[in-house]
């Protein structure tokens, strides 16, 4: 009998944002007759020349993309999968030419992996068994859900609705996967995970930092204090005010930036996700004014990582377009979001 946790439905939320199906038929197409073991040993041999120096910054991440993951796959064919995904995703964001063809494969694999995925997550003997590849794939499915914009360029009229399915996602699996995950594997994974050494808000307070070090924008510590006095005129400040707590993480994000400098990895930014409050996250979908404008200035911070992370492209301004459409001309909230918008180059005035 399969054991089910009270928290078994959130895997149904890690893969909630799931690419459609493969279509196993276009298998007899000429054009897909590719995925043969002469297309996975180009995607192994892209993956470990090229994608894998593309996953990250820090040596002990990179080790984990480098050795742990690979290591996994021996044992764990999902796992794999997942590697042999973004391999193929990656080569899609380099090869515009190519761009389907290696979308194909890409979904092609992670559906296959993912199928294993779901299965032993939903399982609770499964789950603490095979804790390590559950949570290396689900870092897989992350990122696969962030390549979102290589297939629909993240348009501005899906662009809230994908930030609100990867949070939900985010959330989703790391419940289920901390639930199970030993100290001793979250030791070996941590890295992973959170994307820098876990810096309190009182040590980041204490340090000398310069935002110089990052790509983000030199005022964006004035433009979060802006932010933040927006948020508490109609609500007192404090721990209980949920959007204050929100942009204080953001604050907390870009000092975290600083102080990683070269070496900041996109786990960084994302976590954020995970500790949004759930009022918030309910606002957002709902497209709430207060919200678009906490999602705008995140925006900017997941846009100055573009240039270094490339499955994070398109993710930034897509997200203040949407904004840019829904705020009202007259409310009080565009002489705050203007600050956001201007940080995007490419969007007209």
């Amino acid at each position: 009998m399969v054991n089910r946790s009270p928290n078994s439905d959130y895997g149904d939320a890690v893969m909630s944002y799931n690419t459609p199906k493969f279509d196993f038929s276009r298998l007899s197409d000429p054009t897909f007759s590719s995925l043969s073991n002469s297309r996975d040993q180009e995607l192994m041999h892209h993956f470990c020349t090229l994608t894998v120096h593309s996953m990250a910054t820090r040596p002990d991440v990179l080790h984990i993309w480098r050795t742990v993951i690979p290591q996994s796959c021996y044992e764990n064919d999902f796992v794999l999968h997942g590697i042999l995904a973004l391999s193929a995703a990656h080569k899609a964001y380099l090869l515009s030419g190519n761009r389907q063809l290696y979308l194909n494969l890409s979904d092609y694999h992670f559906n296959i992996g993912s199928e294993t995925f779901r299965s032993q997550l939903s399982d609770e003997d499964e789950r603490k068994k095979n804790q390590k590849p559950l949570f290396l794939f689900g870092g897989v499915v992350i990122i696969h859900i962030l390549t979102s914009t290589l297939r629909t360029h993240n348009s501005e009229t899906e662009a809230i609705e994908n930030l609100v399915r990867l949070a939900r996602a985010i959330k989703g699996f790391r419940v289920i996967i901390f639930s199970c995950l030993s100290w001793s594997a979250m030791t070996d994974l941590a890295a992973l995970d959170s994307g820098s050494r876990p810096f309190t808000s009182k040590e980041l307070g204490e340090m000398e930092l310069s935002i110089r070090n990052t790509n983000l924008p030199c005022d964006i510590l004035d433009a979060l204090e802006d932010l933040q006095a927006c948020q508490t005129k109609d609500a007192p400040p404090g721990p209980e005010n949920p959007y204050e707590k929100a942009t204080l993480g953001l604050r907390d994000i870009v000092k975290t930036l600083a102080a990683c400098g070269a070496f900041s990895e996109a786990g960084i930014v994302l976590r954020w996700l995970y500790f949004l409050d759930a009022e918030i996250l309910a606002d957002i979908e709902t497209l709430q004014p207060t919200a678009l404008l906490l999602v705008a200035h995140f925006a900017v911070i997941v846009a100055s990582m573009e240039n270094t992370v490339w499955y994070l492209n398109g993710w930034g301004e897509a997200i203040i377009r949407q904004v840019d459409q829904l705020l009202e001309e007259d409310s009080k909230e565009r002489s705050v979001f203007a600050w956001a918008k201007q940080q995007m180059p490419h969007i007209i005035p």
